[in-house]
């Protein structure tokens, strides 16, 4: 979620949260769903996604129409992707400047990406 606020809304400020994110994520993960466990994230709301020419106002506004805007909020998947590309290219950035922090970052991408180098010698 700091990435998150640091980073994506920084760059693309959107209606969600980074917590409404976080709960989005849950719910895609462990029910393959938009449904997420409300006891554990208290305050989050269910994220609904325009794609395409749908328009997010038009959503956000049906959602208010139900009342349920302390409830549920509208993404579209256009914004949600270049908040996520402009907030990782200044990540990126910020990264060559601290070289503390880039090592661990690469510390911790090493435990989950191969380098192609690798798998060329059958390692």
């Amino acid at each position: 979620m700091n990435w998150v606020n640091d980073y994506l809304l920084r760059a693309k400020p959107l209606s969600c949260t980074a917590l409404d994110l976080y709960a989005a994520r849950c719910g895609l993960l462990h029910t393959f769903t938009s449904e997420f466990n409300s006891q554990r994230l208290t305050g989050a709301r269910r994220v609904f996604y325009a794609y395409g020419a749908s328009s997010v106002q038009d959503l956000q506004s049906r959602i208010d129409s139900k009342n349920k805007s302390q409830e549920w909020v509208a993404v579209h998947t256009n914004d949600l992707y270049e908040g996520w590309k402009l907030g990782l290219t200044k990540f990126l950035e910020e990264l060559e400047k601290n070289h503390a922090k880039k090592a661990r970052v690469h510390e911790k991408a090493d435990k989950f990406f191969v380098d192609c180098v690798l798998e060329k010698q059958n390692v």
